[in-house]
């Protein structure tokens, strides 16, 4: 929450070093795809949109290994997809792949 409130406030650089400590203390890295979403969508205010992408991958894979329901991991897709887009032209097809897998999710099947 404290560094939901930084990202908020627009003090990017707080916000990261609070998500980087939660990494460490909770070893969430492992366990907990909110998190990686939630530094994803910090690097993409930092437009550090290569980052954003791996962090939301990241998120994608343990949403995926924790079973977490479709809508959740359809959102995670979406970012993914957004992250890509705003890389423009060399990532235009990863990006409509992201989000083709996020639409059919969200209609119940697992492509």
């Amino acid at each position: 929450a404290k560094a939901r409130a930084q990202q908020a406030d627009g003090k990017l650089d707080d916000a990261k070093k609070t998500f980087a400590e939660a990494l460490q203390d909770h070893q969430a890295g492992q366990d907990w795809p909110q998190l990686w979403l939630a530094i994803g969508q910090l690097s993409v205010q930092e437009k550090s949109y290569d980052d954003a992408a791996v962090k939301f991958q990241k998120a994608i894979e343990l949403l995926d290994k924790q079973g977490a329901p479709l809508d959740e991991v359809a959102d995670a897709y979406e970012s993914l997809g957004k992250a890509f887009d705003a890389q423009g032209r060399k990532k235009r097809k990863d990006a409509q792949e992201a989000f083709q897998k996020a639409e059919d999710l969200r209609k119940g099947s697992k492509a």
